[in-house]
């Protein structure tokens, strides 16, 4: 598995930003954590909206991010956290 695809899968997550994205990494530990969160752990995050919920909830399998890894492949890219 890519090393950055949890980090690209956050950053696809609609109506998430990038402070609240910051903040559930502190509070969970990890992008992979945040991701593998229950709809309790979740829902217990002040701020944290419901589309944002159902999407790292359930619905992370919809985000298409196979262009983003390849166009970072290609670029030899990495993620900066």
């Amino acid at each position: 598995m890519n090393p950055y695809k949890e980090w690209i899968l956050l950053d696809r997550i609609p109506h998430l930003g990038a402070k609240k994205c910051r903040e559930l990494i502190e509070h969970f530990g990890s992008p992979q954590k945040v991701l593998a969160a229950s709809l309790k752990e979740l829902s217990t995050i002040p701020g944290l909206n419901k589309e944002a919920i159902t999407y790292l909830n359930r619905k992370t399998s919809e985000i298409d991010i196979r262009e983003d890894l390849k166009r970072l492949d290609e670029l030899n890219g990495r993620i900066v956290h």
